[in-house]
């Protein structure tokens, strides 16, 4: 069995936008791969970890990246052991701005201490600007990021993995796999959850 510390990024531009004019803040190319607010960096910060930890996964958006830098952790960060992953990126990955990532390129340049080897694409082919993300494409993510969990438990013995990523992925995980209905909205910034796979 593998524990998952589910951990949403810090407050970002986008979610302060949200607060001030609503959902469609997300359709403002202003917002793309959106940054962490002073906030955010303070919350993130905050984070502090003192379990031994085996491995760190990383959603290869700006905020999550960003997130995982500033925390606490009892683990050195290095690409042997936090990866970023792209099944656990925001939901939709589609039309809303804040969810398209940067290039594999620009992110393996700018944050040479993970491991971005297993980005699809060096580009960001996930997000479209016209097609939003369907539920069930989300379920997909969920389910071949758990298959994921349990290869590197069978392969490498890792039990237990920090996984900083976003609302709706974390509240759809643990409506999942934990049976817990959690809304995306009721997810805070910065907070831990703990689930078991």
């Amino acid at each position: 069995m593998v524990s998952l510390l589910l951990i949403r990024h810090g407050e970002a531009t986008h979610n302060v936008d949200f607060d001030n004019k609503g959902e469609i803040a997300y359709c403002y190319p202003i917002h793309s791969d959106s940054k962490l607010t002073d906030t955010g960096i303070a919350q993130a910060s905050n984070i502090i970890i003192k379990e031994n930890i085996d491995l760190i996964l990383v959603s290869p958006l700006t905020r999550a990246i960003t997130t995982c830098i500033f925390s606490n952790i009892n683990i050195k960060i290095n690409k042997t052991n936090c990866k970023s992953c792209e099944y656990i990126r925001e939901f939709p990955s589609g039309k809303h701005y804040p969810n398209k990532r940067k290039s594999k390129t620009i992110l393996s340049n700018t944050y040479r201490n993970i491991d971005f080897k297993d980005l699809l694409h060096d580009e960001d082919k996930i997000w479209k600007k016209d097609i939003e993300e369907s539920l069930e494409s989300l379920d997909k993510r969920i389910h071949k990021f758990i298959e994921l969990i349990n290869q590197y438990y069978i392969y490498k013995r890792t039990n237990k993995i920090v996984v900083f990523t976003h609302a709706s992925f974390i509240s759809r995980l643990l409506k999942l796999y934990a049976n817990t209905d959690i809304k995306n909205v009721d997810i805070e910034h910065c907070k831990p959850y703990y689930v078991n796979v």
